[in-house]
């Protein structure tokens, strides 16, 4: 795959929501994978220990994929600065976390889950946002990732 091939799709708009999407539900697969064997390996007590099952975290990863996905898609043309990076950082990790959050946990209240969402994202979103903003910085200066 070229890199101005990617350049191109992610400058549109519907482009880059279908890959953001897109990522997104791959990387929801991806976990799902990681769910599935785990249920495989040491079977179902590991999520009924916290009052789950695999479906439900499976919906659930496939859940945040997609919303932290659109997010991400809509929120991308403000990562071109510093703090549009971190607050979309913020934004996409806190709506994943959400979602799981309230997948996994559904007796908690949507008071408590949007707490520990919001200081998740801050917590991981933030940093990763400014990261990637750096890392992207350096790519177009060095050609190298």
């Amino acid at each position: 795959m070229n890199g101005d091939w990617l350049s191109r799709r992610l400058s549109s708009g519907s482009g880059r929501l279908i890959l953001s999407v897109l990522g997104g539900v791959l990387l929801a697969a991806a976990f799902s994978v990681y769910a599935v064997m785990v249920f495989l390996i040491r079977g179902a007590q590991g999520f009924e220990r916290y009052d789950t099952t695999l479906f439900t975290v499976v919906v659930g990863y496939f859940a945040a994929g997609i919303f932290g996905g659109l997010v991400f898609g809509l929120g991308l043309p403000a990562a071109r600065w510093l703090p549009g990076a971190a607050i979309l950082g913020f934004l996409t990790a806190s709506v994943l976390w959400l979602t799981i959050g309230r997948t996994v946990d559904p007796g908690a209240t949507l008071v408590e889950t949007l707490k520990s969402s919001l200081l998740l994202g801050a917590a991981f979103g933030i940093p990763i946002g400014v990261g990637m903003w750096i890392q992207v910085r350096r790519y177009r200066r060095t050609g190298r990732w």
